[in-house]
């Protein structure tokens, strides 16, 4: 076995067992309150465009349901849900590289963890920034190494199909409603407490406008070309040269789901990984995923840049 397997191993072990670097500013307001009141949403200067943002989704909800009653449809017709499909590009790398680029990412994630939990323990005053920087720099760096050894097989077309990209996110949105409250519900049964993604718990709490911004270009951009060169391109890619896309799909999505580290997003998370590989499967090219996701992201900061207004 390749020593590169040992040493990923090695750092995964690692990863487990490290805490992770939080800052004590975060640890000691974790609870955040909406205190809303009638005047004080009335009163709002950006009710006007709260309301405006909540019809467009609206808007787009209803035609997701439309859209998910047309391709489950073509499912029983035993249809093709999108009327296209490239022809799959075949995974490039050695068994040695292969291991190679997943020990290189580990290890990324491993540092950045080290490095996190160094800042917080040595640095007083750690802030809300720290946290962000760490993971933009995580994130970069993996983005890097994957397209170093990718960067070929990686297709990044213009060619996006953009409409039936529109129409799987639409269909996708009452899915991820009603697993959101599949989810909720059995971690209320189980007596989970709920939990905040950790970047929405910084939103939310940091009062940093440059922070807020930094955050946006994180959440909208970069996470999503480090997550879908990751997951779709790298992981993806590894698991479709020895397994269906089924499998493939289900077991990819469950990795992605779980990595995020929240409870009362495990479901949703899944569903939106099973959209970005279908994608991705269909049309074997990055930027799908990659728009897909950013779009996804956007809409959702949208709305939390919203709520915080009323708060």
């Amino acid at each position: 076995m390749s020593r590169y397997i040992y040493l990923s191993i090695l750092c995964l072990l690692l990863i487990i067992f490290l805490p992770t670097p939080r800052s004590s500013q975060i640890s000691s307001k974790s609870e955040i309150k909406l205190n809303l009141s009638k005047e004080k949403i009335t009163e709002s200067p950006y009710l006007s465009i709260f309301l405006i943002l909540g019809l467009a989704y609206l808007t787009l909800f209803i035609a997701g349901i439309g859209n998910l009653t047309f391709f489950i449809g073509r499912k029983i017709r035993k249809q093709p849900l999108i009327a296209f499909r490239e022809e799959e590009k075949k995974f490039p790398l050695s068994s040695d590289k292969t291991a190679k680029l997943f020990f290189l990412i580990t290890f990324f994630v491993l540092l950045s963890f080290v490095l996190g939990n160094l800042t917080y323990t040595f640095w007083k005053k750690a802030d809300f920034m720290i946290p962000i920087i760490n993971n933009l720099i995580l994130e970069a760096a993996v983005a890097i190494v994957i397209l170093k050894y990718l960067k070929r097989s990686l297709n990044f077309s213009p060619k996006l199909q953009l409409l039936s990209l529109l129409k799987v996110y639409t269909a996708m949105l009452p899915l991820i409603l009603v697993s959101l409250l599949i989810n909720n519900f059995l971690l209320e049964k189980m007596s989970v407490k709920p939990t905040l993604n950790p970047a929405i718990e910084l939103f939310f709490l940091s009062k940093s406008k440059t922070l807020s911004l930094v955050l946006a270009c994180q959440v909208i951009f970069l996470g999503p070309v480090a997550e879908e060169l990751l997951f779709r391109g790298f992981i993806y890619k590894i698991a479709r040269k020895k397994f269906s896309f089924r499998c493939s799909c289900l077991l990819v999505s469950l990795l992605f789901a779980l990595i995020h580290r929240v409870p009362h997003n495990i479901l949703p998370l899944f569903i939106i990984s099973l959209a970005l590989c279908y994608l991705y499967e269909k049309t074997q090219n990055i930027l799908v995923p990659i728009i897909f996701h950013s779009l996804h992201n956007s809409i959702s900061f949208t709305f939390l840049i919203a709520i915080k207004s009323l708060i």
